[in-house]
């Protein structure tokens, strides 16, 4: 996109144009893929929790524990 005079910053219609253009990039490992008839990325799903710190803690395993109320919820376990 040229800064032009006049320009008053990205729009939504050129995020996805741009997005679509690109087709399929990767993040690390997780790759998405953009069409203009898809704008989904991914199908997958990712389990994280979000640690004090304000990061993303992948859950590894969800452990049944019992609630005080005798119930059985399952907890997420950080990863590493």
């Amino acid at each position: 996109m040229c800064r032009s005079r006049g320009w008053r910053g990205p729009t939504r219609q050129a995020l996805l144009d741009t997005i679509a253009d690109t087709g399929t990039f990767d993040l690390g490992g997780v790759a998405l893929t953009f069409s203009p008839a898809s704008n989904h990325g991914s199908n997958r799903v990712f389990l994280t929790v979000i640690a004090p710190d304000g990061g993303f803690v992948p859950v590894a395993t969800l452990k049944r524990r019992a609630t005080a109320a005798g119930e059985i919820s399952s907890a997420p376990q950080g990863g590493d």
